[in-house]
This record gives C-alpha cells, sequence and structure tokens, in this order.
C-alpha cells in the first residue's frame, strides 16, 4: 500500500539546522554542502562547470550519489542560463536517481527539499504564477507541515524559501497568458529633469493597468514589479498575499502586499493575471517577470521594442541571478571597469546619468573626499543618501566609453548595477526563452 505524503518519515533534519533570530524566532536555512544553489543564486555559471567537474573527485563517478548532484549542478546551470524548462528536466533525472530520497511520499529529507523549491521557483520565474501557486501550496501541506511538526515549532520559518505567503485559496489564482502582435514598441517620454546640460534618461513609457491609462517605469532591476498604494485602492485590486523582507538595493527592506492585476497592456499587448507589489513609490514598475514574458526584447535609450517579429542580433548566452525561490531575478552582463572583470547587473529603472552604480559597506579613504548628497526614490519611497563619482574606463558586453562611475552604501554582497544611462552609448537584447542576452 503506497503511503501518503503527509505519512512520509522526516529524516536528516538534525537539531542543528535550527537556527533562532535575536528576538527568538525560529526559522530554518538549508543549502547544499558543495555550493551549486549558491553558485545559482549568484548568476555564476563558471562556478558552476567548475563544481561539477570537481564533483567526480569527491564522489565516485558510478554511484548514484553523484548522478544526483549532477543532476542539482546541470538545474542550476540551466536556469542562469535562462532554460528554465531544463532546469525542471535535470531535476527530475537527479531526483529519480536519488530513489526513495526524492520521492516526498516515501521521505521527507532536505536534499528532496532543495529540489522542490528550485522546481516551484522555476514557476515563479517562468512567470506561472496559477502553476506556481499550487506547487507551492503542495510545498507548504507536503514539506512544511510535517517538518514544524518533526521540530515541533509550529511557527518554524523556512528562510530563502519560502518569502511570499498566499492569503488566498491557491486554486483562485487565475492562469495568466500574454497576447499582442508579432512587433510591438513603445516610445519613452522624455525627461523634463537636467544635470549638467543633459536630460535624465528614464525608461518610462504609457500603459493601460485595469482601465487606467498611465506611465510606467520599465525596470530591469524589479522582478514582481509594483503598483502605487493609491493606485491599486482605486482599482481595487484584489490582494492575495504578502511578501516579507523587500530590498531596494541600499540597506532598507520593507515588507509589501501582492496584489493581482487583471491585465497590463503594454502598447497593443495584454498580460493578465499578474502577480504586484503595492509600494510607496509614485509610478507603477514593470518588472523582469513581465518583461521576460516577451519575446525578443530591445531597451534602447529611447524605446522599448519587443515581439516575435522585432529583430534581436544577439547570440551571447544569457546569465541570470536568481533566488532559489524565485522571487528575485536579475539579468547579469560583462562589465569590465577599474581595472577589474566580472558581471553587473542591468537596472533599467535606476535613471541617473552614471553609467555604474557600486555599492559598498562603507566609503573608503580615496572617496570621502568627493562626497556628495543625491535624493532618489525606490519602491520604499523618497530617501537622500551619500555618493562619490568617479570617471573611469568601462566595457559593458561589446561597448566600451569613457563614463561615470558612481559608489553609493548598500548591499555590498549585490554585484554593480549597469544604470539606464548606460543606454546612451548603446542597446540591451534578450529573450528569455531562447536564452541569449547581449549589449551592443
Amino acid at each position: 500500500m503506497a503511503t501518503s505524503a503527509s505519512q512520509a518519515p522526516v529524516q536528516a533534519f538534525d537539531p542543528d539546522l535550527i537556527q533562532h533570530d535575536p528576538n527568538g524566532k525560529a526559522y530554518i536555512s538549508i543549502r547544499d554542502s558543495y555550493g551549486i544553489l549558491t553558485a545559482m543564486e549568484h548568476g555564476d555559471p563558471a562556478q558552476l562547470h567548475a563544481i561539477h567537474d570537481g564533483l567526480g573527485k569527491r564522489i565516485p563517478a558510478a554511484s548514484a550519489s553523484y548522478v544526483v548532484m549532477a543532476g542539482l549542478c546541470d538545474a542550476a546551470l540551466a536556469r542562469v542560463q535562462g532554460d528554465l524548462t531544463g532546469s525542471d528536466a535535470f531535476l527530475d533525472r537527479a531526483r529519480k536517481a536519488a530513489g526513495p530520497l526524492g520521492d516526498p511520499a516515501r521521505s521527507i529529507n532536505p536534499l528532496d527539499l532543495l529540489f522542490e523549491t528550485v522546481r516551484v521557483g522555476n514557476l515563479m520565474l517562468e512567470g506561472r504564477t496559477q502553476d506556481w501557486a499550487r506547487a507551492h501550496d503542495r510545498l507548504v501541506q507536503v514539506y512544511f507541515a510535517p517538518i514544524r511538526q518533526f521540530y515541533r515549532l509550529p511557527d518554524l520559518e523556512f528562510r530563502n524559501i519560502d518569502p511570499l505567503t498566499l492569503s488566498v485559496p491557491a486554486d483562485t489564482i487565475p492562469q495568466p497568458s500574454v497576447s499582442g502582435p508579432e512587433s510591438e514598441h513603445v516610445d519613452f517620454e522624455a525627461s523634463h529633469v537636467r544635470i549638467g546640460g543633459r536630460s535624465l534618461p528614464l525608461a518610462q513609457g504609457p500603459i493601460t493597468l485595469g482601465d487606467i491609462r498611465t506611465q510606467a517605469i520599465f525596470d530591469t532591476g524589479s522582478f514582481l514589479g509594483s503598483i502605487p498604494a493609491a493606485m491599486a485602492r482605486q482599482q481595487h485590486f484584489t490582494v492575495v498575499g504578502h511578501i516579507g523582507q523587500q530590498s531596494d538595493g541600499s540597506t532598507r527592506t520593507r515588507t509589501a502586499e501582492i496584489v493581482l492585476v487583471p491585465a497590463l497592456t503594454i502598447g497593443r499587448t495584454t498580460l493578465t493575471n499578474q502577480m504586484m507589489t503595492i509600494s510607496q513609490a509614485s509610478t507603477v514598475i514593470v518588472g523582469m517577470q513581465q518583461l521576460s514574458q516577451l519575446r525578443h526584447v530591445v531597451f534602447s535609450e529611447h524605446a522599448l521594442h519587443f515581439g516575435r517579429g522585432t529583430p534581436l542580433a544577439c547570440t551571447d548566452r544569457m546569465t541570470l541571478r536568481s533566488m532559489r525561490n524565485g522571487m528575485t531575478m536579475s539579468l547579469l552582463l560583462p562589465v569590465s571597469h577599474d581595472g577589474t572583470e566580472g558581471h553587473a547587473l542591468v537596472d533599467t529603472g535606476d535613471n541617473t546619468l552614471e553609467v555604474l552604480t557600486v555599492r559598498l559597506r562603507s566609503f573608503p579613504a580615496a572617496l570621502t573626499g568627493h562626497l556628495q548628497s543625491e535624493e532618489v526614490e525606490t519602491m520604499q519611497g523618497r530617501f537622500v543618501q551619500h555618493i562619490a563619482i568617479r570617471p573611469q574606463t568601462l566595457r559593458i558586453g561589446a561597448v566600451s566609453h569613457e563614463a561615470d562611475v558612481k559608489y553609493e552604501l548598500g548591499d555590498w554582497s549585490m554585484p554593480p548595477a549597469i544604470t539606464f544611462g548606460a543606454f546612451r552609448y548603446g542597446a540591451l537584447q534578450f529573450d528569455r526563452t531562447e536564452g541569449v542576452a547581449c549589449f551592443r
């Protein structure tokens, strides 16, 4: 007789996996010992290849354990390259090789929880929010509930796994869709703000949200996108959940409600049933979850072009940085500056003239004499911060230029950010389905 998932034994969840906040809140945080998911979350394909190549030195290549960990590594690499379908296929292969440990009807264990978390996250990254809601509900019932019971901790939090809590039944989340012409474009609004004789660049254009015609910022630095609180109330959008500890890239974090937007229209293309956050900002943000559902996306300084009929002169393999739970996703491009080679995330929502923003834990002595104040607006509202600006020679993708780099205090673990100011020198092209992205 088959054993139900709720009756499966909870195995290998040791007491030392439980940690506590200073206020006593219990939480569990699970990672693989090889650093596979860490490399995936950093968007580091080179590290994933190195881990894969080194597995044979730590695990017999003919063993099931090798197949399992190689499969997890392949799944992580496929996600980093934008191939979410391929990532799911590698996860299925790894779970099959794991035998009972890959079947939640026979065992609830940390390894299978990692598999399931990545799989559920893939659904969110793909914009399949109805499928995600059902899979997330299963994650809570099949995995979280018995683990909480095992530890006798009914309020145990699953950090880096479960930041979004639904407040409605999963079955009430409708299926999203995208429909529109083969070729589409939206012209960006001219900015009225001028700094040093130049207009401030702005990736902002017209959209229709529900029955309101308004302006939105097309922001590759945001994931779910957001709606001003007053507009969400006016449109009576349904609150379907909340998300905790959202960061705007500075040291500020906040929780936010999630609403379901019945229709978001960009040009003549309509995206239905989109999850978006309620923000303290004054403008609608269209984020990467929406943008990555579009095909052949081309960002220039003056317009957004997209659709299968839009020419895409890009063959470079895409690199994505994403949390395992699928609640963040950033597009990375190769960058060199100040004598260093690396990657930077693309943040078209940052409309400063400086081409690159580097976040620091503290300002070094070489920059403290060059500090100035800057007022910024993020999803969390307006605030003033200190910055330093230095001219450098930069290369972004295939484009090299002399330009200013901005240094600011913030989440220094994040890679540098390519701002919309860089689009004076080139255009961003990407297609998540085809797994390509470039700046030229």
